[in-house]
């Protein structure tokens, strides 16, 4: 499971809010895709944490959640 704990709006773009994010999520499984949010797009920048480990990833500009923890992707 996921949900946005917190967003700022960027701009609209195809009649979807562009926003950058802080996603909460039970573990890394759960990482959204860019899309997953109705009416919404993650921008990149939007950071996720995983409850789970602690870990926190970001999204890069090519829709990737890359770990900031050990800077690995997460696939």
């Amino acid at each position: 499971m996921n949900w946005i704990r917190n967003e700022r709006f960027i701009s609209y773009s195809s009649g979807r809010a562009v926003v950058l994010a802080d996603v909460e999520m039970d573990s890394a499984a759960d990482l959204p895709g860019a899309d997953d949010f109705d009416g919404r797009t993650l921008a990149k920048g939007s950071i996720a944490h995983d409850i789970a480990t602690g870990d926190f990833y970001s999204l890069n500009s090519s829709g990737d959640w890359i770990n900031q923890t050990g800077g690995e992707g997460n696939d």
